[in-house]
């Protein structure tokens, strides 16, 4: 059983210049020995834009956001895009095209994302050199207001600020681009007017259902019903946060994640859901504890009935249909 990840916040791990491990070996969730042992068949590496006071957590000085942008591109890019050998176990793809060659080859698909859209600074010019270097896929927001909209929040007033003009410029243009959009950490009004500006599908790449775990992060029902029919994708988040009624309880369980994947298949149809882990950017209370133990998720959905071809859909054919309708 092979699966697709949609986000994972490993990069980080190159923030730091005196890090230890990379890529192929590290003691993080992931790296390509873990995804290898686990099957993957692509994971999505996110380049998330941490705000001046997650440096603390991070132990170091803050660093300039396009110094670290170019810190942790480096780092992929050395990996996945330039010299790769012949014979190497994961390669980039930017396209459909490009993922299945790496697949036919036995290798796994590294796909580069930016979380967090506020290095655009309302400059178009920055998205185009960014699809350059191979990003395909946009958070377009985190935690806090940037140019391109609003994020989640407990404010009700707040949630319901929509995209910027230049929001729903850079949707239309990543449209145009073959890039996708994704809305998680983006406010309920910002959702609808990707819903309403974006011609291709979209997702949430790393949010649950709302019903289940009130956290703002996570997807209503009528969210839900409005991915599926555009034919985007709500990633399973594993964090305990995003699965437990209690949003401070950060314990995850293979019976919680299950729960979720029942509700948002009820309720947007199984070609609405997918993963998105969150590996690396959230606490390690949990049952499936890296990349290499996702196949678990697999067995407890054939355990508690799903049927073989929905369960491949969950765990890899739908972000494979994304990956081929957008990019």
């Amino acid at each position: 059983m092979g699966y697709i990840d949609l986000h994972c916040d490993t990069l980080m791990l190159f923030a730091r210049p005196d890090h230890t491990g990379d890529l192929r070996r590290n003691d993080r969730q992931v790296d390509l020995d873990k995804l290898a042992r686990g099957g993957a068949y692509a994971q999505f590496f996110a380049i998330f834009m941490v705000p001046e006071p997650f440096y603390a957590h991070l132990h170091m000085e803050p660093l300039a956001d396009d110094v670290y942008y170019e810190r942790l591109y480096e780092a992929f890019r050395q990996e996945f895009i330039d010299g790769t050998a012949e014979g190497a176990a994961a390669r980039f793809a930017g396209n459909y095209e490009q993922y299945t060659a790496n697949r036919e080859a036995g290798r796994l698909s590294a796909f580069l994302t930016i979380e967090d859209g506020r290095l655009l600074d309302g400059n178009l010019n920055t998205l185009d050199q960014w699809y350059r270097q191979g990003v395909r896929l946009i958070t377009l927001t985190w935690n806090y207001e940037n140019s391109i909209g609003y994020p989640q929040s407990s404010d009700h007033e707040l949630m319901q600020h929509g995209l910027k003009p230049f929001g729903v410029e850079t949707v239309q243009r990543m449209n145009e681009l073959g890039m996708i959009v994704d809305v998680s950490h983006l406010s309920d009004g910002g959702f609808w007017d990707v819903v309403k500006y974006s011609n291709k599908p979209f997702v949430a790449s790393h949010s649950n259902s709302r019903v289940l775990s009130p956290h703002p992060r996570n997807l209503t029902d009528e969210m839900i019903r409005a991915l599926g029919n555009k034919g985007g994708l709500a990633g399973l988040n594993f964090g305990g946060n995003f699965l437990n009624e209690q949003i401070s309880d950060d314990r995850s369980t293979l019976q919680q994640m299950v729960r979720h994947i029942h509700h948002m298949v009820n309720v947007g149809g199984v070609d609405s859901v997918a993963l998105g882990s969150d590996f690396d950017g959230v606490p390690r209370n949990l049952e499936i504890d890296d990349a290499s133990q996702v196949p678990l998720l697999a067995e407890r959905l054939q355990q508690h009935g799903f049927h073989p071809s929905d369960i491949d859909k969950i765990m890899f054919g739908n972000v494979e249909r994304l990956i081929r309708e957008t990019l």
